[in-house]
């Protein structure tokens, strides 16, 4: 499989862990958000299934890494850099 598809469906599958994360955090939500979160756990599973099928799970590093390593850096970004107006 060409690198840079590999590198999109990586892409998407952080981004959808970081998605299902920040969800979880919206209790205001309600019920949207446990329909949210089941259909990002599915395409989550589903481009998993994917991978392993390709690579037979043979990443160096894994999606969660890469989530967490995301989301440090868009907070850097959110608590250096983006002023928030108050409403």
């Amino acid at each position: 499989m060409e690198n840079e598809t590999t590198k999109q469906i990586i892409k998407a599958m952080v981004f959808g862990q970081a998605f299902i994360e920040a969800i979880e955090k919206m209790e205001e939500l309600g019920h949207f958000r446990h329909r949210v979160k089941k259909t990002g756990n599915q395409f989550i599973a589903e481009t998993d299934k994917y991978l392993k099928a390709v690579y037979g799970g043979d990443i160096q590093y894994s999606v969660l890494d890469l989530k967490d390593e995301c989301i440090k850096q868009v907070e850097d970004v959110l608590d250096t850099k983006v002023v928030f107006k108050e409403a």
